[in-house]
């Protein structure tokens, strides 16, 4: 089960699961609202909503958002990853672009990183043992969790989000 968060036609928002088979994505639910970064851990569905820049948990089966704690980050460089064990978020954390554990419970967002070189994202994905992100000039980098440091790999041409596929 895939997540994607995109815009259908005119004004209207959307995220449902990404068919691998047909490339397209199906069971799509319309929102009024827009999740710039989704993640899926412990089998619930995390996303920062951007109207309030709050964190919280989104159902799957409709366009129902809710906050968790009153967590807010500065819009609109984030994104959200998770390994199942823990979550992260990658946002400008007082002041700074930096990657910190954000509790799924409370919302609470633990000591933050400072990413280096200071470095501004789009979405984050965890795969195989790192997080990667896309950046808003399109390149594709990995983020240590534990350092901060970022990695160029690729310029990926796109600063739209980031999906990981096996």
């Amino acid at each position: 089960y895939w997540v994607s968060d995109y815009c259908l036609q005119g004004s209207q928002w959307g995220f449902g699961r990404l068919d691998l088979s047909t490339q397209t994505v199906v069971d799509v639910i319309v929102t009024n609202r827009l999740y710039p970064t989704i993640a899926r851990h412990r089998g619930a569905l995390y996303a920062i909503e951007y109207s309030t820049n709050r964190f919280g948990t989104l159902a799957p089966t409709g366009d129902s958002f809710a906050w968790i704690g009153s967590t807010t980050v500065q819009c609109c460089d984030y994104g959200l990853a998770s390994d199942d064990s823990t979550l992260w978020i990658v946002a400008r954390l007082a002041g700074v672009l930096s990657i910190a554990t954000i509790d799924p419970d409370t919302g609470t967002i633990g000591t933050p990183i400072p990413l280096v070189p200071p470095t501004s994202v789009i979405d984050t994905r965890w795969y195989a043992g790192a997080i990667y992100a896309v950046t808003n000039n399109g390149m594709l980098v990995t983020i240590d969790p534990a350092t901060g440091v970022v990695t160029e790999l690729v310029y990926v041409g796109t600063s739209y989000g980031l999906e990981v596929f096996e």
